[in-house]
């Protein structure tokens, strides 16, 4: 039995690396998870910040859109009862949006 233990003690040290010891190697590694999970944190918090910044922005924008713009095409769809064009090809559809928004 004591030969079969050193033996396979033997077997454990022949195939690791020269220089390297096995509870520091284990330990080095799990300190770069830990690393990799705290790195991967950061990027995340960072996206979502990014991110609700941006929709802050959009927001504001599609506010300021709604106040300036979609007034406009809501009366010329309502009010003008403009809902399609009655002419083909762009030269005369440029024409007819023309006389739409000049009306």
């Amino acid at each position: 039995m004591h030969e079969l233990l050193t033996l396979a003690e033997q077997t454990d040290t022949d195939n690791v690396p020269d220089g390297m010891h096995l509870p520091e190697e284990i330990q080095r590694r799990e300190d770069r998870l830990a690393a990799m999970a705290a790195a991967n944190a950061r990027i995340a918090a960072r996206t979502a910040a990014r991110y609700g910044r941006e929709k802050v922005q959009s927001d504001e924008k599609m506010g300021t859109r709604q106040l300036v713009v979609e007034p406009v095409f809501g009366i010329i769809k309502s009010v003008m009862g403009f809902r399609q064009f009655s002419m083909r090809g762009l030269d005369k559809v440029i024409g007819e949006w023309t006389l739409v928004c000049l009306a």
